[in-house]
């Protein structure tokens, strides 16, 4: 969706530079860089979040008491990274997120 909307301001980009409007194209050139700012930050995320879930998946883990068992899986996929930490720190609200749409509805079944 967003890679969409950035493409749709470079076409914005060349039509305002066309009809004389540099103001109008620099104004979508400044919306550009802010949704690829955001862009390049969302793909940081979710390459630094699927070491965590495929750890969790070998090891099928649901339970914050699996926690060893997964960073176990865990740390040889991302030693030497500088997402180690973070990936770390994310197993506890991976684990407790089962899949979209049920966000925590297994732990608290559990509790």
């Amino acid at each position: 969706m967003i890679a969409a909307m950035v493409k749709q301001r470079r076409e914005s980009i060349g039509l305002f530079l066309q009809g004389n409007r540099p103001e109008l194209a620099a104004k979508e050139e400044g919306e550009i860089s802010v949704l690829e700012r955001y862009l390049r930050r969302r793909s940081a995320r979710r390459r630094s979040r699927r070491p965590v879930r495929e750890a969790i998946a070998e090891t099928g883990a649901g339970l914050p008491s699996d926690m060893g068992r997964v960073m176990k899986a865990l740390m040889p996929k991302v030693a030497g990274r500088p997402t180690a930490r973070r990936s770390a720190k994310r197993f506890g609200a991976s684990s407790r997120n089962s899949g979209p749409g049920d966000r925590g509805a297994r732990m608290q079944a559990e509790s």
